[in-house]
């Protein structure tokens, strides 16, 4: 369980913060940096608490998906400072990405 966790986790910082940085442009009030680290912060705090859910089965696949979209938009907002369109945006994107390739890898 340990290994698939830090495997997986690594893969899903890895493709958010590549869209992150691809989104950077639509982020006015935050440096790349400050974006960065916080979609990397942001990944830290929700992914464990996500993988957990899942893995004892504490609630449906879209409710934990739903609390992530929610609780990065929160982080990215307060944390780099951007617009609450500005975070909905980088949050939706960046989740519905590793959601779609989640999905896709797991058939």
């Amino acid at each position: 369980m340990l290994s698939s966790f830090v495997l997986l986790f690594i893969a899903n910082a890895l493709i958010e913060l590549a869209i992150a940085t691809f989104l950077i442009g639509w982020i006015r009030r935050a440096t790349e940096a400050v974006c960065l680290l916080t979609c990397l912060a942001a990944n830290l705090f929700t992914y464990p608490i996500a993988y957990l859910a899942w893995e004892y089965s504490l609630a449906s696949f879209s409710i934990i998906e739903a609390m992530v979209f929610i609780i990065e938009t929160m982080i990215y907002r307060w944390t780099a400072r951007c617009r609450w369109r500005d975070a909905v945006i980088l949050s939706g994107a960046t989740n519905l990405v590793t959601l779609f390739i989640g999905l896709w890898v797991s058939g």
